[in-house]
């Protein structure tokens, strides 16, 4: 998933997003851990919810809790 990804998400369908490709923040930064979030903002809960457990486990077959 990419920020356009993200931005566009009416038009290509966030049933088809799945939230793997969310950059892996590794620093101390602060200025890196807030990319998720920023990519993210905005981000209806419903949507969120999609994009980050639901449209995977759909995909894979298995219950969330």
């Amino acid at each position: 998933m990419e920020d356009i990804g993200v931005k566009l998400r009416n038009y290509i369908g966030v049933e088809t997003m799945l939230g793997q490709r969310l950059p892996a923040c590794r620093s101390d930064l602060p200025a890196f851990a807030a990319v998720p979030h920023q990519m993210l903002d905005g981000v209806s809960d419903a949507d969120l919810r999609k994009i980050t457990s639901e449209n995977a486990a759909k995909m894979f077959r298995f219950e969330l809790n």
